[in-house]
């Protein structure tokens, strides 16, 4: 009995000093979350896209700088034909862009906008809520396969189109296709087809950023492929952007930023299409 007890007395001083042998440093680190304090995989919250620029020389756009994108193909020169921008009227106004006419920015032109975009995570789908016309966006992660063939044609073309999206590590990857090919793909009129699929790649790099790389597959109306390697930076938004007269909340008051053909005279006009006549085309 005694020499049992002796022999435990032994084992666990073995062990005291077999722990204090370790650094310190060390099992403080391992104690640590490896995440660095946040969850790399939850993209909620309010986020403020950082990197947007205005038009012309050093301006952005989600797959590159101006005038990075590739050749067109004769059919992409066909659908851009007669396209006038915004920046090459003589005033916004008399620009042709689908926005001007009440039409849905549409996918991926949402997100290129100086401007914020909420995401909330549910059992299978990830959220994207827009400030611009109070969109909501769904990505489907619940392991179901990208519409293709026959299935894409019954479904049809969608403003937002179709997306799916999977984790590989801790980038969220985002395939959408089927976009309506009414839509512009940017402000300078470049198109993008049905046949089309845009990939995103979000990834958070840190607890402040949220970074988006997306690459655009589109043989139909273009030469190569576009993008991938371009960052566009997300930020959270400033919380004293998020209320209006008392009224809390991102969406509330001056920022429904919708176009609805019944109060357009009075509401859209004023706040968007008449400040855009004077050069204000934010």
């Amino acid at each position: 009995m005694r020499s049992c007890f002796l022999s435990l007395i032994a084992t666990v001083t073995g062990m005291v000093l077999l722990i204090g042998a370790v650094p310190s440093h060390s099992l403080a680190a391992e104690q640590e979350p490896t995440t660095g304090g946040f969850d790399r995989r939850d993209l909620s919250g309010l986020w403020f896209n950082y990197s947007y620029r205005s038009g012309g020389p050093g301006g952005v756009r989600l797959f590159g700088p101006d005038d990075s994108h590739p050749a067109l193909t004769p059919e992409g020169m066909a659908k851009m034909n007669g396209r006038v921008s915004a920046e090459e009227a003589d005033v916004p106004t008399n620009s042709n862009d689908p926005i001007f006419q009440c039409d849905p920015l549409g996918f991926p032109r949402i997100l290129d906008r100086h401007e914020t975009v909420e995401f909330i995570h549910t059992d299978n789908r990830l959220l994207q809520f827009t400030q611009w016309e109070r969109r909501l966006r769904e990505i489907w992660l619940d392991g179901r396969e990208l519409p293709e063939g026959d299935d894409l044609t019954n479904l049809g073309p969608a403003w937002y189109g179709h997306s799916v999206g999977e984790w590989e590590g801790d980038t969220l990857v985002i395939n959408t296709v089927g976009i309506n090919d009414s839509a512009w793909l940017d402000r300078t009129g470049l198109p993008i087809s049905f046949e089309a699929r845009v990939e995103e790649r979000w990834t958070r790099i840190d607890a402040e950023t949220l970074e988006l790389r997306m690459t655009l597959h589109d043989p139909t109306y273009y030469m190569a492929v576009w993008g991938g390697n371009y960052p566009i930076l997300f930020k959270p938004e400033n919380p004293d952007y998020t209320s209006y007269y008392g009224w809390d909340g991102l969406y509330s008051g001056i920022t429904e930023q919708i176009c609805a053909p019944l109060d357009e005279v009075e509401t859209f006009n004023r706040r968007i299409r008449d400040p855009a006549s004077t050069g204000i085309t934010n």
